[in-house]
Order: C-alpha cells, then structure tokens, then sequence
C-alpha cells in the first residue's frame, strides 16, 4: 500500500508546517471536536476550547510509532488486529508520560459508531455537539487500507512534538490548536476509550474517538 506524503489539518486561525512529515495545519475555533488522504478533529473540554479539524495525507508502507514497545496490559482478546493496535498506541504514548493505560470500553464505541454512521450522512468531520460528557477525536480517510483504526489515531498522537508542556491554552503558539489530538490521547484522567468507523457511498471513511472522563481542560496539563 502507498500513502502521499502531504497533509493538509483543517483547524482555522494559523498554520503551522512540519516539514518532515508535510502536515500543514490550520485551526479553526469550534465546539464540535489508492491513496489515503486523512482528516482529524477533536472536541472541546468541559471548559470548551476549540475544535480541530485535520487533513493528511501520509507517504509510508506503514505508520510509525516513536515508542518501540507495546503495553500488553492494554490486550483486548475482543478487538481485531487493527482496534488493539490503535488501543496499544494510545497506551505506548500515555506510558511515555507516566499515564496510566486506558481501557476498551464498549459503551465509549458504541456511541462512537452512532456519530461515525451520522458523519456518513453530513461528508465531512463535524464534532458531536453534545456527545454526554465524552471526549472525542475525529479522523476521515478516502482511499484503501486495512488499518483505519491505527492510522488515524496514530496522525492524534503525531501532534506530540507540537506540544510544548504547558497548561492547555487557547492563545499563543504553540496552543491548543496545534497539539489538542494528542493532549486528548494522553490526558491524565481519561481512562476508557472507544473507537469506530463508518464509510459513506463516496468512499471515505469516518474514524471517531470517544473518551471518558474527557480531557483537554484549559488550565490543566495533560499529564
């Protein structure tokens, strides 16, 4: 399987490049949350800060992942070879951090799969705007592949090297805008997650995130 190499994040207010992967990004304020081309959003806290939409496409045989080890507490004997992974990432990036591994939740899916089969009907990434509580993180992707689990989620946790360490903000640079996907991933109280997708009559495929208890809280660091 190829993947391009260029990445487009829809988020509105400023762009940013990094230039070693081409991910261009740029935030848009929201409370919502072949060749493949992805896009990601995430919701806002219980303290709302903005929505991030993302688009990428990504140039490899494979994603990659910075950490070389896989947490076997975090193994779901329920989950296919695709879920576990994008489960197993997640835990790799919040162990890199000293954050306790999340757990499947099937209750998390089920209402992600409510919102990825709604996304079907809308065509582009829309954050729920009353998802009860939940946390959530968006991907879509139009082009073949067997791992849209572990691809989106892994494009979330990509935004680790535009986090800067401090407290969630919404102003200045770099903010919540640039790193929110993955300071939702690995926030410090989040616990359960779920994930599911749907694919609309044009090909592409919606990857929601749902999280409990959320994260991203203005003030508060992730870890």
């Amino acid at each position: 399987m190829h993947f391009s190499a260029s990445a487009t994040f829809a988020l509105g207010l400023m762009a940013t490049q990094a230039a070693a992967r081409g991910i261009v990004k740029v935030p848009k304020f929201n409370v919502a949350a072949g060749t493949p081309t992805y896009t990601t959003t995430l919701t806002a806290p219980l303290t709302p800060v903005p929505t991030i939409y993302a688009q990428a496409s990504v140039t490899s045989s494979s994603t990659s992942s910075s950490a070389t080890a896989t947490p076997t507490a975090s193994s779901n004997s329920t989950l296919s070879a695709d879920l576990q992974r994008a489960l197993d990432l997640h835990n790799i990036y919040r162990a890199a951090v000293g954050n306790a591994n999340l757990t499947w939740d099937d209750d998390l899916a089920a209402s992600a799969q409510v919102w990825a089969n709604h996304l079907t009907t809308v065509g582009s990434l829309v954050h729920d705007s009353n998802p009860g509580g939940q946390g959530e993180n968006l991907a879509s992707q139009s082009g073949g592949t067997t791992t849209y689990f572990t691809n989106g989620v892994q494009l979330w946790l990509d935004e680790k090297p535009l986090y800067d360490g401090q407290p969630i903000r919404t102003t200045g640079s770099p903010n919540y805008l640039n790193y929110g996907h993955y300071t939702q991933a690995i926030w410090k109280n989040t616990q359960k997650v779920g994930l599911a997708m749907a694919t609309d009559s044009k090909g592409t495929t919606f990857v929601v995130g749902r999280y409990l208890p959320p994260g991203n809280y203005i003030g508060q660091l992730p870890y």
